[in-house]
C-alpha cells in the first residue's frame, strides 16, 4: 500500500481531519513537516478540507532565517496561505521554553485562519523515542501511551493537535520525499547528543535494534494499547468520582466505595482528583498517589498532604475522606 493511501487511511480510522476542516501544518522545513505538508496537499481533495501553513522563526540558529524562507517558498508555489512569526527567545533558551512559544504561536496562526486543526510532523520514529524516554523517567500507563494521533491543543481548546503521520516511518517519510524529488531543510541540532531524544535516537535505539529489528513498530503497538487501556481505566474513574461528594475545592469519597475498587482503579481515580482540584496539566508523581491510596485504606491515622497542596483527612465515623486544596 503506498503511503498516501495508509496516511489517509490513519486520518480516517482516528477522525483527524473531517470534510470542510481547515488545516494548519506547522511547517518547518525538515523532512517530516515537508513530508506532512506535500501528503496532505496530495490528499486534500479526497479530505476535502482546506490548508494553511505558519512558521515560527525561533531565532536560535544561525540558520533559521534559510529556515523560514525555504518555507514560505514551499507555501508560495502550492499557493497555500501562509504565517510566519519571529520569537523573541534569548539564547540558551530551553527546549520547553521553545516548544511553548511554538505551540502558543500556532494557536494563534490557527485562530487568524479560523482553523479547525493543527497538523504536526511526528510520526513512528517520534513515538517510539518518546514512549522510551517516558519509561526511562519511570512513567506509568500514560506515558507508555506516548502521544496521541489526536488531543486538545491545549486544555480546554477547541483546536485539536493532530499527528497524521504518527504510523510512518522516518524512513517511509524520506522515500517519499526523495521518489517525489521534494527537497528539504536539514537542522543540525538534531544531531547533538547533549540533547536526551538525540543521544537516545544516535546512540541507544541502534543497540536496541540490534535485539529487535521491527523494534519502532512494537514500540508503536505498545502506545496504542497502551492508550486504549488508560483510556478505559481513566473512564472508569471518572465514572466512580462522578458518585462522589464534589465542591469547588474539595472531593469526599466513601471509603467503603473506594476500598472495593481494584488498585489500579484506585490510583487513577486518585490521579484525577488531584488533577482536578489542582489544574488539568499537574499530574501527582507515584510515591505521593500511592501515599494517599494507602492512607484511605489504613485504619489509622487523620490527616496526610500529597503533592504539596492537597490535605487528606479523615472524619471520625463517616468513613469518608476528603482532599481539600491547602493554602
Amino acid at each position: 500500500m503506498k503511503i498516501e493511501a495508509r496516511v489517509y487511511g490513519f486520518i480516517r480510522d482516528h477522525g483527524l481531519i473531517g470534510r470542510g476542516d481547515r488545516v494548519l501544518v506547522a511547517a518547518s522545513g525538515g523532512p517530516d513537516s515537508v513530508a506532512l505538508f506535500h501528503l496532505l496537499r496530495a490528499l486534500r481533495p479526497r479530505l476535502q478540507c482546506s490548508l494553511f501553513a505558519a512558521h515560527l522563526d525561533h531565532g536560535l540558529r544561525s540558520a533559521s532565517a534559510a529556515d523560514l524562507e525555504f518555507c514560505a517558498a514551499l507555501a508560495r508555489k502550492y499557493r497555500v496561505p501562509f504565517v510566519s512569526e519571529r520569537a523573541g527567545l534569548r539564547a540558551g533558551a530551553g527546549e520547553d521554553a521553545a516548544r511553548r512559544a511554538r505551540y502558543d504561536f500556532l494557536a494563534r496562526a490557527a485562530a487568524g485562519f479560523s482553523c479547525h486543526a493543527v497538523a504536526v510532523g511526528h510520526h513512528l520514529d517520534d513515538q517510539a523515542e518518546t514512549l522510551l524516554l517516558h519509561l526511562l523517567r519511570g512513567s506509568g500507563l500514560q506515558g507508555l501511551a506516548a502521544m496521541r494521533p489526536v488531543r486538545p491543543l491545549a486544555p480546554g481548546s477547541p483546536l485539536r493537535l493532530i499527528r497524521p503521520l504518527l504510523a510512518e516511518s522516518r524512513a517511509d517519510l524520506l522515500d517519499y520525499l526523495e521518489s517525489g524529488r521534494h527537497q528539504w531543510r536539514l537542522d543540525e541540532s538534531n544531531l547533538d547528543p547533549k540533547y536526551s531524544r538525540n543521544r537516545l535516537r544516535l546512540e541507544v535505539m541502534p543497540i536496541l535494534e540490534s535485539f529487535n529489528p521491527r523494534l519502532k513498530e512494537a514500540l508503536g503497538r505498545l502506545a496504542e494499547t497502551a492508550a486504549a487501556d488508560h483510556d478505559f481505566l481513566t473512564g472508569r474513574a471518572a465514572a466512580f468520582l462522578a458518585g462522589q461528594e464534589r465542591r469547588k475545592d474539595s472531593f469526599s469519597l466513601d471509603a467503603a466505595a473506594f476500598e472495593k475498587l481494584h488498585p489500579a482503579l484506585q490510583r487513577e481515580a486518585l490521579r484525577r482528583l488531584v488533577s482536578e482540584l489542582l489544574g488539568s496539566e499537574h499530574r501527582a508523581d507515584y510515591a505521593g498517589i500511592e501515599a494517599a491510596r494507602r492512607f484511605c485504606l489504613a485504619a489509622s491515622g487523620r490527616e496526610k498532604t500529597v503533592a504539596g497542596r492537597v490535605r487528606v483527612s479523615r472524619r471520625a465515623g463517616r468513613r469518608l475522606f476528603k482532599l481539600l486544596v491547602t493554602e
